[in-house]
């Protein structure tokens, strides 16, 4: 991990650029060609009921482009805030026992990935959904969010100990 962390040091202004670039750009727009119609992705959980009401509001054409934005947007956009995550987590912990934080941001893009597939392939099935595969897209969507909430709680907490830290060196 430490190596990666040298590898993504050199990067951390670009990478928090595509960041701020996903953030302001890329995700509006994507919710934007949805026509801010309700997709399973920021729900915290979810079951059969509420799937069909969102295939059904999407239609075949919605469905569609939902299927292939998540196989562009849902593989960049983990990737993206877990290094960014990560390289935050990394200075504010360097050197302190909470250094195994690090690893959560990795934690969460697999979550993602893992709810992604679960609900691509709910939408390419529909109307043939099947139930276990929706449960356990939402085990797989609520355990990201536990996760990236308590990824955004290390990052606030470490950069105000770090902060803290160097006000006290500085004094």
């Amino acid at each position: 991990m430490l190596r990666l962390y040298e590898v993504l040091k050199t990067k951390m202004v670009p990478l928090l650029g595509v960041f701020l670039l996903f953030v302001l750009l890329v995700l509006p727009m994507t919710n934007d060609y949805l026509n801010d119609m309700q997709t399973p992705d920021p729900m915290f959980s979810y079951g059969r009921e509420d799937i069909i009401k969102i295939a059904d509001d999407l239609g075949e054409e919605g469905r569609s482009h939902y299927i292939y934005s998540r196989i562009f947007m849902d593989i960049l956009w983990p990737v993206v805030y877990a290094c960014t995550s990560y390289m935050l987590l990394s200075i504010a912990f360097k050197g302190t026992r909470m250094m195994g934080v690090i690893v959560l941001p990795f934690v969460g893009m697999l979550l993602d990935f893992l709810e992604n597939i679960t609900m691509m392939h709910q939408m390419y099935a529909y109307p043939n959904l099947n139930s276990t595969m929706i449960n356990i897209g939402s085990i797989f969507t609520s355990m990201k969010w536990i996760v990236l909430a308590s990824i955004g709680v290390f990052i606030v907490t470490g950069i105000v100990f770090s902060l803290y830290g160097y006000i006290n060196r500085v004094k």
